[in-house]
């Protein structure tokens, strides 16, 4: 018993010493080898993802090293790609190739490289001949990609989104098969009711060469159907595509979204390169836990995801029904040269120029000033000349011993001056008030009208940003159900995290619908204000209030009004400088003037009035005779005084009702200044409140961006279920919508806090923000 409890001690010691991992199972080392036709942008998104794919699939004890010397690109060469081929069977460390590409399976098997081989981005490898009449692939050693049906979808979304009566085909073949995909193209154009049209050029390199083949049939075609663009160059991609789009000429990809962003008009495989890369990885693991390449599957289609390019849609003049932006990936086109870009004050000068409403309100003041010249004119001269002609009957003439004319002619030129007239005295002042008063209220005419603009200006950029929001967090959405998609084709197996996320694809959907709405209708709302067509384009610059710019210029005042002295503080200022500005409480002191002074008009009419007139006249009424001759002209001169005595109470009816408006105005200046009292204060809790709001909102989506993040690569590893991904997802697509949201009502807050202070909320000097700063001191 004692020796048994010696050597269960040492045993005990022993392993104590030993290393913690020593029991732990050996890293197995897998050497992954690179080989591709040529350098292409598809090829290198698609090895990413295949790799970040392969990484979450692989037990803790599987590393895979992607050795230097197994990397080889063949620079769309094909004398180099079989060279290539030959050097690579020669690696012996080399345990698996990925192959990418036209050419390089076909040269690694024509090499005799007997190590496992994964063509990945084969366009047709049936059509190409790696696969034999039961889809198995012709060697072993290799496992391929095969979409059947991708063409035939393809074309059938194509001719529902362009009208095609000829096509363009431009296909890059090996030798294997050269025709056979050609000819399935053109039988699908037969069913479709379209004409195929296709060219074959190649460059000294015995490489397709697309800008010479299209050149072929330039004119020829309607749209054009693109395989793999193997052979162009990045740059050459865009340049390809710019080309077709000044021909308008609509093209549609059968690769995924990254040729769409670099100028394709459509593809229905935006996220093909996640599908592809999950099932090559899923079949990458089985290759290294022994199982033989061609044993494994090789069809697989996964989702359907469209996507258009907004700019090649726009330059091609193609039509796309408001479904397809609503429902799908839109590529946002960059704004052309020739749009106008404006700020928020370019934008409020433009009202002030050109609406209507404003320009009415300008027009006031000029008749209220008129008003005021033609009460000065009473007491100008008035000159004025008359002039008769008068028949008479014939018994004034016998009544007169036949002195008198048939016919009676009379003129004259009269002067009439006021010397003192009260009245007209008062009506004068009483028209200067009331052109003060309709001055002041085109002041708060233009104050609403810059309010207005501003308004409807953060709006449009807050839907804006909202909308890139969904759109981030509908392509991670995409993302996850493509490798959803792919999960349920391997497995087999029904998957209810397909139609949860497709249930909350089409709540997504909805709400992009609502935002692109709310954004259209403040841009008609922005349009009519600056009395332009509603569908009027030009670009509107948000630097002003980005996130950045609040974080980097807002923050310090945040720090501030944490504290309740200085929110009470800042409330009692804006309210001081509202009283003594605001335009609604100066109108009020210009009414109670006005009304005055219209009373005191009334006063005075009880006055004299006193005047000179005089007259220059000449008479022609005598019968001509010879008894006497008639004196025709003459002048006169005098004066004389007026008094109303009574006018049927007129006079006491209109002082009762000039009183009456007098009290009227008092009350609407106590009135003016409660609303002004509670504008400023409860603007400023608004913005009080959404200043509050900003880090804890700010915080939750960040947090929420990082939780997406996780719970993507999770996902892709089946370590997180379809409802915990959607709801984070949820939960960071309210918390971004309420960030954005917060920030631009405590925008809209400030604005209206300058428009009650009675200041200009922007010109060409500076913008409400800083003035809001400004007239704090802060």
């Amino acid at each position: 018993m004692e020796n048994k409890m010696r050597l269960l001690i040492c045993i005990t010691l022993l392993l104590a010493l030993l290393p913690v991992n020593s029991f732990a199972k050996d890293t197995e080392k897998i050497n992954v080898g690179y080989f591709e036709a040529g350098h292409y942008p598809v090829h290198s998104l698609l090895r990413d993802e295949y790799f970040k794919q392969l990484q979450q699939l692989l037990p803790e004890n599987i590393e895979i090293v992607q050795i230097p010397e197994g990397y080889r690109s063949a620079d769309w060469d094909r004398a180099t790609s079989i060279t290539m081929a030959k050097q690579l069977k020669n690696i012996k460390h080399l345990d698996i190739v990925i192959a990418f590409g036209p050419w390089v399976v076909n040269d690694l098997l024509e090499a005799g490289f007997t190590k496992p081989i994964i063509g990945l981005h084969q366009f047709n490898p049936k059509a190409e001949g790696l696969l034999d009449e039961n889809n198995r692939p012709v060697a072993d050693n290799l496992t391929v990609h095969f979409r059947p049906g991708k063409t035939l979808d393809d074309i059938h979304i194509l001719t529902k989104l362009f009208k095609v009566k000829k096509l363009g085909l431009l296909y890059f073949p090996t030798e294997q098969n050269k025709f056979s995909m050609s000819e399935h193209i053109k039988s699908l154009g037969q069913r479709f009711g379209f004409e195929v049209v296709t060219a074959e050029k190649y460059d000294n390199k015995g490489t397709y060469a697309f800008f010479k083949s299209y050149n072929a049939i330039r004119g020829k075609i309607d749209a054009l159907y693109l395989p793999p663009l193997w052979g162009l160059e990045t740059k050459s991609i865009g340049d390809f595509f710019e080309m077709l789009n000044r021909e308008k000429v609509p093209t549609f990809t059968d690769e995924g979204g990254i040729i769409v962003e670099k100028g394709a008009t459509a593809t229905n495989n935006y996220f093909g390169v996640v599908s592809e890369a999950r099932f090559n990885a899923v079949k990458t693991v089985d290759i290294i836990n022994g199982k033989t390449p061609a044993d494994l599957p090789v069809i697989f289609r996964s989702g359907f995801n469209l996507a258009v390019n907004q700019k090649s849609v726009s330059k091609c003049k193609v039509r796309i029904n408001s479904e397809v932006f609503n429902n799908y990936t839109v590529i946002g086109s960059k704004p052309t040269e020739d749009i106008p870009l404006y700020q928020l004050s370019e934008l409020v000068n433009r009202a002030i120029y050109q609406n209507p409403g404003f320009l009415a309100a300008s027009d006031a003041v000029a008749a209220a000033q008129s008003d005021v010249d033609i009460s000065k004119s009473g007491y100008f001269p008035q000159l004025y000349g008359q002039l008769s002609v008068d028949n008479i009957d014939e018994n004034l003439r016998h009544n007169s011993l036949n002195r008198l004319d048939k016919n009676i002619y009379q003129s004259s030129l009269n002067l009439e001056q006021k010397l003192f007239s009260l009245e007209s005295l008062k009506s004068i002042n009483s028209a200067k008030k009331k052109t003060a008063l309709i001055e002041s209220d085109q002041k708060a005419a233009q104050l609403d009208l810059e309010l207005a603009v501003s308004l409807a200006y953060l709006d449009y950029l807050k839907f804006s940003e909202q909308l890139k929001a969904l759109k981030n967090i509908r392509t991670m959405l995409n993302y996850n159900l493509e490798t959803a998609h792919a999960i349920q084709i391997i497995s087999g197996k029904d998957s209810l995290a397909i139609l949860r996320m497709e249930s909350k694809r089409y709540n997504l959907t909805l709400k992009n619908i609502e935002l692109l709405q709310l954004r259209k209708s403040s841009r008609i709302i922005l349009n009519s204000l600056l009395n332009l067509p509603a569908e009027e384009k030009y670009i509107l610059q948000d630097d002003l209030f980005t996130e950045d710019r609040f974080i980097q210029y807002e923050s310090a005042f945040l720090d501030k009004i944490k504290s309740y002295d200085v929110q009470r503080a800042i409330a009692q200022k804006i309210e001081t400088e509202a009283f003594a500005n605001n335009p609604a409480l100066a109108r009020s002191d210009f009414s109670i003037e006005w009304q005055k002074a219209l009373l005191d008009e009334n006063k005075s009419s009880f006055y004299p009035t006193v005047g000179l007139h005089a007259s220059l006249y000449y008479n022609d009424y005598l019968k001509e005779s010879a008894l006497f001759e008639e004196k025709k002209t003459g002048w006169t001169v005098g004066g004389k005084i007026s008094l109303p005595l009574y006018l049927g109470g007129k006079r006491l009816k209109e002082k009762g009702k000039l009183k009456a408006n007098l009290s009227q105005a008092e009350y609407e200046k106590d009135a003016a200044a409660l609303e002004i009292m509670r504008t400023s204060r409860t603007e400023f809790q608004r913005l009080l409140s959404h200043a509050q709001q900003m880090t804890p909102a700010y915080l939750a989506k960040e947090r929420g961006y990082r939780s997406i993040n996780i719970a993507i690569e999770k996902f892709g590893s089946e370590n997180i279920s379809a409802v915990d991904f959607l709801d984070i997802l949820s939960t960071t697509l309210d918390s971004d919508l309420r960030s954005i949201d917060t920030r631009f009502e405590y925008y809209a807050s400030m604005a209206r806090l300058i428009h009650t202070i009675g200041l200009p909320v922007g010109d060409d000097y500076t913008n409400f923000v800083e003035r809001f700063h400004t007239v704090l001191n802060y």
